[in-house]
C-alpha cells in the first residue's frame, strides 16, 4: 500500500465509511476504489479532485498531510495551527521593535 492510499483509507475508516460509499461519490468500482487504497491503481488528477470534495478538503490538503508523513489530517492540521500562531507571535515581536526604534528615532 502506498501513503496515498493508506491515507484515504484512514479518512474514509475515520469517517466511518465503507469502500462502496466512498466508490459511488467517485463513480467508479469498488474495486477500483480499493485498487486506489492499496496503490495498485494510478489516482488521477481529476478523481484526487473528487475525493477532496468529498471529504470537504482542498487537494493541497490532502496531499501536505501524505507528503509530511502525519498519521492523520488532524494531527497535520494542529501542526500548522502551531506553526501559524508561531509566526503570528513573531509578527507581532517584530511590530513592536519596529515601534521602538521609531520612538527612539523621533527622540534623537
Amino acid at each position: 500500500m502506498n501513503k496515498i492510499g493508506q491515507k484515504l483509507k484512514d479518512l474514509r475508516q475515520q469517517n466511518n465509511y465503507r469502500q462502496d460509499r466512498v466508490a459511488k461519490e467517485l463513480g467508479c468500482s469498488i474495486a477500483t476504489y480499493c485498487k486506489i487504497e492499496t496503490g495498485n491503481n494510478q489516482l488521477t488528477l481529476a478523481r484526487l479532485k473528487r475525493i477532496s470534495e468529498f471529504y470537504g478538503l482542498k487537494v493541497h490538503e490532502l496531499l501536505m498531510f501524505e507528503a509530511e508523513g502525519y498519521s492523520n489530517l488532524n494531527e497535520a492540521t494542529d501542526v500548522q495551527e502551531q506553526k501559524i500562531s508561531a509566526l503570528r507571535n513573531e509578527i507581532i515581536n517584530i511590530q513592536r521593535k519596529v515601534i521602538l526604534l521609531h520612538q527612539e528615532i523621533r527622540s534623537l
